[in-house]
């Protein structure tokens, strides 16, 4: 189900004021500016003023959450939207995404990170590409070409690391969160030198200009939270997001991440 205009619900806690739209603009006020009293699309408050209005709304209902708290609310939930809220979508289950809670496959398989050094021509930046599996099912990738200019390919590989750690740990939350126990979640890597230097804390002439936040790596490895695992280039499944490739490589990688067409 879906709330109609959801970010024209919430209500501002600032004073926010917007110029007079084209067409609707007063004759005798030509210089005079609206005073906002919600929020509207594409306000840069408007994502957190809808947050605050849902989330007081069900705790005056009584509900609890956790980590996530809109997403575990039970229990006459339609209902009670339907009396706040203008809704749609509101009717039959036709698909419901979650977890797969079996005896198989419950854990976080593994994630694939790869990237091109340089590739940008204009400012010689790098592009990331990592994918992540639950199971043998692909829930999310990621392409992003990074902030800074690295040195080395065993930089940037590992600059990519730490950052797949960040959606590795929230899949891991919310895994808790359906009662899934999670051991150490393997990342894959095709770069020998940056796995040495997630599980080495010992900084050198080589590594100690990299910025410090990249270091969360480290406590994860030690805490045997992340396991760090060296794959071949050839089965590294995330180049298909970062570099191209010739038909028959490509098709491959687009089959293992399990992309097919729709059904007709």
């Amino acid at each position: 189900m879906d709330v109609k205009s959801t970010f024209l619900n919430g209500y501002l806690s600032e004073e926010v004021y917007v110029a007079q739209p084209k067409g609707f603009a007063d004759p005798a006020h030509q210089d005079h500016v609206y005073k906002l009293r919600k929020a509207l699309y594409g306000l840069k408050q408007a994502p957190r003023a809808w947050y605050e209005r849902l989330t007081t709304y069900l705790l005056q209902q009584g509900y609890q959450g956790a980590v996530q708290i809109k997403l575990f609310y039970v229990e006459q939930f339609v209902a009670q939207m339907k009396g706040e809220f203008e809704m749609s979508m509101v009717g039959e289950l036709t698909f419901f995404l979650r977890p797969k809670r079996t005896s198989a496959a419950t854990h976080l398989k593994m994630t694939k990170d790869t990237n091109d050094w340089a590739g940008c021509t204009d400012d010689r930046k790098s592009t990331s590409g990592r994918c992540f599996f639950l199971g043998n099912n692909v829930t999310a990738w990621f392409n992003k070409k990074q902030n800074s200019v690295s040195l080395s390919t065993a930089e940037i590989e590992y600059i990519a690391a730490k950052s797949s750690c960040s959606q590795l740990l929230w899949m891991k939350q919310m895994l808790d969160e359906y009662g899934i126990t999670q051991s150490s979640m393997i990342l894959y890597c095709d770069n020998l030198s940056a796995i040495i230097i997630s599980k080495n804390p010992v900084q050198h002439s080589r590594t100690k200009h990299i910025d410090i936040r990249h270091y969360f790596i480290r406590e994860l490895v030690e805490a045997n939270i992340i396991r760090l695992e060296h794959v071949q280039s050839s089965f590294q499944l995330a180049d298909i997001f970062t570099k191209p490739l010739d038909v028959a490589t490509f098709e491959g990688l687009r089959a293992s991440v399990g992309v097919c067409q729709r059904p007709t």
